[in-house]
C-alpha cells in the first residue's frame, strides 16, 4: 500500500496517510496527523472512492489541512480592534 507523508508550511504539523486502489477506484485506508511529534488524530478506513491516485492524495491533504485549520483557528483574530 502506498504511503504519503508531508508537513504543513510551518513544519509544526505532519500528515501521513495510506491509500489503496481496487476495482472501484482509489481510497484512503488510514490518516494520521501529528503536532510537534505528538499524535493528535488517527483514522482508519475512511469512506469514499476517487478516480485517480492524484485526486486521492489531494483529498487526503485537504482533509488534514481542514482539521489543522479547525484546531488552530482563533475567533479573536477575526474581531475588529477598537
Amino acid at each position: 500500500m502506498p504511503k504519503y507523508q508531508t508537513t504543513d508550511v510551518t513544519g509544526e504539523f505532519a500528515y501521513q496517510f495510506v491509500y489503496t486502489e481496487d476495482a472501484d477506484g482509489w481510497g484512503l485506508e488510514s490518516l494520521a496527523i501529528q503536532r510537534s511529534g505528538t499524535s493528535i488524530l488517527s483514522k482508519h478506513f475512511l469512506p469514499g472512492r476517487y478516480r485517480t491516485e492524484a485526486i486521492t492524495i489531494a483529498y487526503g491533504i485537504q482533509l488534514c489541512e481542514t482539521v489543522v485549520r479547525h484546531l488552530t483557528y482563533s475567533p479573536a483574530l477575526d474581531r475588529e480592534v477598537n
